[in-house]
């Protein structure tokens, strides 16, 4: 009689088990790898992102990892995200997602990210380096070695304090 009772309580224990294991992979394996894909008749969302404007130098051809070593230098504008812009570069979904939210958040500064700026934008640029702006456009990951963070914004308009310029 005391097996029967103990193999029922078993039972359900692994029954519960497999809920629980079922579960936390839901919430904690699967949020992380939410696709960033557009779907096939979505366009693509222009955003508003807002943060810091820094130039940044990295090593760039013919080897892209070292100056010292010969490497062209190569500057890079980069918008640093304020927290509520950091959230929507990482929900925005792309055409071609090259990156999973994981890998985007192992890269080294993650709340970073390059601006793809036409020739209009550059003197904006050079003018404000170091200050907070405001940058509207469309996002794209990462997909060539020229690419020096994991997300980039096709810059169509810059500005700051809600004013703002561009095509």
């Amino acid at each position: 009689m005391k097996n029967k009772y103990y193999l029922k309580w078993l039972k359900l224990l692994i029954i519960f088990f497999i809920i629980f294991v079922g579960c936390y992979y839901i919430v904690f394996w699967c949020s992380n790898r939410t696709p960033l894909v557009l779907s096939e008749n979505e366009p693509e969302k222009l955003v508003l992102l807002k943060g810091k404007l820094i130039l940044k130098l990295f090593p760039g051809p013919p080897e892209y990892s070292s100056i010292k070593d010969g490497d062209r230098k190569d500057y890079c504008w980069l918008l640093k995200l304020d927290k509520s812009s950091f959230k929507i570069a990482m929900t925005t979904r792309v055409c071609e997602p090259a990156n999973s939210k994981k890998n985007i958040m192992e890269h080294s500064d993650p709340e970073e990210i390059s601006l793809c700026l036409d020739d209009i934008f550059r003197k904006y640029c050079q003018d404000h380096i170091n200050q907070n702006i405001e940058c509207e456009g469309y996002l794209f990951h990462a997909h060539t070695i020229h690419h020096y963070t994991p997300i980039i914004l096709d810059v169509k308009k810059i500005g700051q304090n809600g004013t703002l310029v561009g095509q």
